[in-house]
């Protein structure tokens, strides 16, 4: 219609083109049509977009509530639990045991060339030897990663 429209208005101001085109009983209305579908798109493509800013702020709220505490929650709570259970029951033998499997596991993954974060997996095998010193790293590594 919008095309149509144009194509009126053109025969309309150089005369002799208009009879190349024959007239229609929707010429008068062309224009309207144009201008009415114009405002259909725009206030749909502006309600779209209006839902999406909200979607996106309620999406961006619940990032940062997550980053401000639940996150760090997650992130320690568990693993700090498990650590301090083992060490509690006194089970020094599983205690090296894990300690050994994760420095392990840490050198697979830099032998398969798997980094974390853009850092070599093996500089944290030297960082540790039990598991308290196992503990700080880990606190120290997912506050290094939440704070960036």
């Amino acid at each position: 219609v919008h095309n149509l429209s144009q194509l009126l208005q053109q025969c309309k101001t150089h005369g002799n083109a208009g009879s190349l085109v024959a007239p229609t009983l929707r010429d008068s209305q062309l224009a309207d049509e144009a201008e009415q579908l114009r405002k259909d798109y725009l206030g749909n493509a502006s309600n779209r977009l209006l839902q999406a800013n909200v979607d996106f702020s309620e999406k961006e709220d619940k990032v940062k509530d997550l980053s401000q505490g639940e996150v760090d929650d997650i992130g320690s709570g568990w693993w700090l639990e498990l650590l301090n259970q083992i060490e509690q029951k006194g089970q020094r033998s599983a205690c090296g045991a894990l300690v050994k499997q994760i420095k392990a596991n840490l050198s697979e993954r830099t032998a398969a060339g798997v980094s974390l974060h853009g850092r070599n997996s093996s500089s944290l095998i030297h960082k540790f030897r039990d598991t308290t010193g196992m503990k700080f790293v880990i606190d120290q590594e997912l506050k290094a990663i939440f704070s960036s």
